[in-house]
């Protein structure tokens, strides 16, 4: 039986929250799925990342988005000011609260990831703006209000568009990219202060913009940039020997998605593939792999986060398809014009983008799955 997992929550089912400043267009598409289908098929925009109407702050794209002792945090990424070291937070995913006793000390950063050890929230390194520096110091927060660094220089070197994960309680950094090149390394730490390599050249290949999970006592990567798409799954359950499950995958080669672990089972959300995807697919093995949806409500996008938080999975933030900042009738979600502003920089995704504050939850899950 599938049952609503915030019954509370005043949320149309198929569509968004009823006061949305941010609402899809094509609505008939919204009642295609039914709420006995698929977990991970049916979704409801929720809230937005600001609670008054300046939605051009709000709006931010590669971010973090961590959850740490029932708290939702987003820190850093870019927003309509450049590079943010402003941090988001909110204990029901409604209510938002920007955290300014943390600014003085974090340097604005985009491209890089998060965790939760041992009582803190975990930054690990990432990219900053003009003149646009790679970093790999280690950043930590009991509460996300003040901020103690750990390292300044890791023994991983400066990088971003990597991935970090806790496993075996450890601290986990690997690939991304450095200066020179993509990478294939693999480090961990039980402070996040001392690092040791676990390998230097990992079987799964050099690699950025991919997504890693701790699942069933192994750590997996899958998808990324290793000079184009990669739809790989690879498993280790040390760091230093890793292996291809070889098995033939259902989705497509991909790039800046996101993955997550949610009602033990395996997730990947979204891609870049030619085109930016909506497509949902889990696995209870990182073998066989099942579709929730191939037209998930949230739209295409890039930069977003997905997370497990309140035993649903939620979508936050991101940029949807290019736009011009004069006309945003071609956003799939009709965002504010203010909000259709470049996220990106020279070099990268420099072309203009809808940048979004709106927040999605996974309406419905089963029991019994």
């Amino acid at each position: 039986t599938y049952i609503n997992t915030l019954s509370d929550i005043n949320i149309e089912l198929f569509g968004c929250a009823l006061d949305s400043l941010i609402c899809p267009t094509a609505r008939q598409a919204l009642i295609t799925e039914q709420a006995v289908s698929r977990p991970g098929a049916n979704w409801a925009q929720y809230s937005l990342l600001t609670n008054d109407s300046n939605i051009d702050i709000a709006g931010r794209v590669w971010f973090a988005a961590q959850v740490h002792r029932e708290i939702l945090y987003l820190i850093g990424g870019i927003s309509a000011s450049g590079f943010e070291k402003s941090i988001l937070r909110s204990s029901d995913g409604s209510t938002w609260s920007r955290i300014k006793d943390a600014e003085p000390v974090m340097q604005g950063r985009a491209f890089f990831p998060s965790a939760s050890f041992k009582g803190s929230i975990w930054m690990f390194g990432g990219r900053t703006e003009v003149p646009q520096v790679l970093m790999n110091d280690v950043w930590k927060s009991g509460t996300g209000d003040i901020w103690c660094v750990a390292t300044r220089q890791a023994g991983w070197s400066a990088r971003w568009n990597h991935a970090s994960l806790v496993h075996a309680d450890k601290l986990w950094i690997m690939g991304g990219t450095s200066l020179v090149q993509n990478e294939s390394d693999v480090w961990h730490s039980s402070d996040g202060v001392e690092w040791k390599v676990a390998t230097d050249r990992a079987a799964f290949s050099s690699r950025s913009r991919f997504s890693a999970a701790s699942f069933r006592s192994r750590m997996w990567v899958f998808g990324g940039d290793i000079s184009g798409n990669r739809s790989g799954v690879w498993f280790s359950y040390d760091g230093i020997d890793w292996f291809n499950t070889k098995s033939s995958l259902p989705w497509t080669n991909r790039q800046l998605h996101d993955g997550l672990v949610f009602h033990n089972k395996m997730w990947v959300v979204g891609s870049l593939n030619n085109a930016s995807e909506r497509d949902i697919w889990f696995t209870s093995n990182g073998e066989n792999w099942n579709q929730a949806t191939s037209w998930a409500q949230f739209g295409k996008r890039l930069g977003y986060s997905v997370v497990t938080f309140r035993n649903s999975m939620w979508v936050i933030g991101g940029a949807l398809e290019s736009c011009d900042s004069s006309d945003v009738s071609g956003c799939l979600l009709s965002a504010p014009s203010n909000d259709c502003k470049k996220v990106g920089y020279v070099g990268y995704f420099s072309s203009e983008f809808c940048r979004l504050s709106d927040v999605w939850i996974n309406t419905f899950f089963d029991a019994n799955f």
